[in-house]
């Protein structure tokens, strides 16, 4: 078998950004007088090229030819649902690889992938972070008040879906960017208002490369919200067996999650309602009646308020 050896760039090239050499993984400039094996790998012209054979059809020969790899800043995560052409280059589990062929859906990492991807080395590449910007002092005051994180990486995606948000308690929010400021910021907007209390924040995050990161943040919801309630009675006495009807007269902003009635005063609340609707009682001994009415809002439990 007769083995021939040919630089040939001009078929092959592919247009790319231009690099230093000292950036291609430490690769050595390409020399005439070596001899280089299968996927070996040189730099020539500051791009980057690995050797492969070829075999001539029909003929006891091959040839080795360099084809191009296209390396640059562009080089995203590897996705089993793409088809990489010759020379691609992605990022897996922090290093980077070059498509040897017309990549299959092995990954680059596993057992079958030595013939379709090649190792070009470790990629230097730290995931994203972030930076608390708003509330500045760690305390929303306000019901629908905005947490505004900032998203700090040199590989940053611009995708909402690369952006995973966990509350503790649980909440559905709305993610959007701040169009007006640079670096990127991240504006998480409650679906409702905010619960009272701690708020467990925790935000994951992936970059084009396909790092990730995950960051959590302490939050304390303190959302002063006016209510008021001013219940009535009728009749508001009589001979027992008495039936008396409860309306409650709620005033407030706030969405009410509960009524919740104690009829007697014991601290037990013998009925629950999700409306604010009339209450029929029936008192059968004679008597006076602390009635307690307890509305707990979307943020907590806020007002109780007593009625003889």
């Amino acid at each position: 078998m007769v083995c021939y050896r040919l630089l040939a760039i001009s078929l092959l090239l592919i247009a790319t950004k231009s690099v230093c050499a000292g950036d291609l993984f430490n690769v050595s400039e390409w020399q005439s007088d070596k001899k280089y094996l299968q996927y070996d790998t040189a730099v020539f012209g500051q791009k980057l090229y690995f050797l492969k054979q070829v075999e001539l059809e029909g003929e006891e020969r091959s040839m080795q030819l360099w084809f191009h790899i296209d390396h640059n800043v562009q080089s995203l995560a590897w996705n089993k649902e793409k088809t990489y052409q010759q020379g691609n280059t992605v990022l897996h589990q922090g290093k980077v690889y070059a498509a040897l062929w017309k990549a299959s859906s092995f990954s680059p990492d596993s057992e079958n992938a030595q013939d379709s991807w090649l190792l070009l080395g470790e990629a230097d590449l730290k995931g994203p972070t972030a930076k608390q910007i708003m509330p500045v002092q760690g305390v929303i005051t306000s019901a629908r008040e905005p947490i505004v994180i900032e998203i700090s990486d040199p590989h940053i995606s611009v995708l909402i879906s690369d952006y995973k948000i966990k509350l503790n308690p649980s909440q559905d929010v709305v993610l959007n960017w701040d169009k007006n400021v640079n670096p990127k910021r991240l504006i998480i907007t409650p679906t409702y208002d905010w619960v009272d209390g701690p708020l467990e924040f925790t935000i994951s995050m992936l970059d084009r490369y396909g790092n990730e990161n995950q960051e959590s943040f302490q939050f304390e919801v303190e959302v002063n919200v006016s209510i008021r309630s001013i219940p009535s009675a009728l009749p508001s006495k009589g001979e027992a067996p008495l039936s008396v009807t409860f309306t409650p007269t709620v005033k407030t902003d706030s969405a009410i999650n509960l009524y919740r009635w104690d009829f007697n005063g014991d601290g037990q609340y013998e009925r629950t309602d999700t409306v604010g609707r009339n209450q029929n009682h029936t008192f059968t001994h004679p008597g006076a009646y602390k009635l307690r009415l307890k509305l707990p809002i979307v943020r907590g439990e806020k007002m109780s308020v007593w009625f003889k």
